[in-house]
C-alpha cells in the first residue's frame, strides 16, 4: 500500500515536473523582462537628462561668450531693455563689417535656441508617450522655462516676423506648442532691429 502510494506520488511527481519547471522557466522571465524594462527606462532617463542639461551648458557658455549678444538671453522686458543699451555703447564706433558679423552670429544664436527648444519639446513629447511621469514633469519644468525665455523680444522677431523667419525650420508640432504656450501668452512687441545696426547711430 505505502508501496503504491509511493509509485503514484512519483508517477505525479514526474508527470507534474516539466508544467512545474514551465511555469517556474515563465515566472523568471517575467521577472527579467521587468528588470530590463526598468533599466531601459532608467537608462533612458539618464540620457535624457545628460542631453538636457548639456544644452543648458552649452547655452550658459554661448552667453557667457558673446556678451555683445546677451540681450537673446534676457528673461524679462527690463533685462532686454537693459543689456540692449549696454550693447549699444558697447559697439558704438563699429564697423558695419563687424556689424555684419555680430548679425549673423545673432541670427545664429537664435537658431540654436529654438534648436534646443525643440529638443526639449521633443524629449518631452517622448517622456509622456512613455508614461514616463517623472522625466516628464522634469522636462515640463524646463519647457515652461523656455517658453518664458521665449518671451524675448528680439527672439519673437527672428521667430516669426523677420524676412527668413526662424519658426519655418522647425516642426509644425513644436509651431503649434509655440503658438498656444508663447505667442498666445507673451505681450512683447517683437524688436525688428535689436541692439545692432549696421552703422553707428
Amino acid at each position: 500500500m505505502i508501496r503504491r502510494i509511493v509509485e503514484t506520488a512519483y508517477k505525479t511527481t514526474k508527470q507534474l515536473f516539466p508544467t512545474a519547471m514551465a511555469i517556474a522557466a515563465f515566472a523568471v522571465s517575467l521577472i527579467s523582462l521587468s528588470n530590463s524594462k526598468h533599466t531601459q527606462a532608467f537608462v533612458a532617463r539618464k540620457e535624457a537628462l545628460n542631453l538636457e542639461f548639456e544644452l543648458y551648458r552649452q547655452l550658459a557658455t554661448m552667453e557667457h561668450d558673446n556678451p555683445l549678444l546677451s540681450h537673446l538671453f534676457a528673461v524679462s522686458p527690463a533685462g532686454y531693455l537693459g543689456r540692449r543699451k549696454l550693447i549699444e555703447t558697447g559697439i558704438a564706433g563699429m564697423p558695419a563689417s563687424e556689424r555684419a558679423k555680430l548679425l549673423l552670429q545673432e541670427r545664429a544664436i537664435a537658431l540654436y535656441i529654438f534648436t534646443a527648444y525643440e529638443e526639449t519639446y521633443f524629449h518631452w513629447d517622448s517622456a509622456v508617450k512613455n508614461n514616463d511621469k517623472d522625466l516628464a514633469g522634469l522636462l515640463l519644468d524646463n519647457l515652461v522655462a523656455f517658453n518664458e525665455s521665449l518671451c524675448n523680444s528680439r527672439l519673437l522677431w527672428y521667430w516669426s516676423k523677420s524676412e527668413d523667419a526662424l519658426r519655418l525650420g522647425f516642426s509644425s508640432e513644436l509651431n503649434a506648442y509655440y503658438d498656444r504656450t508663447v505667442a498666445k501668452k507673451c505681450n512683447l512687441t517683437p524688436d525688428p532691429q535689436g541692439p545692432i545696426t549696421l552703422s553707428a547711430s
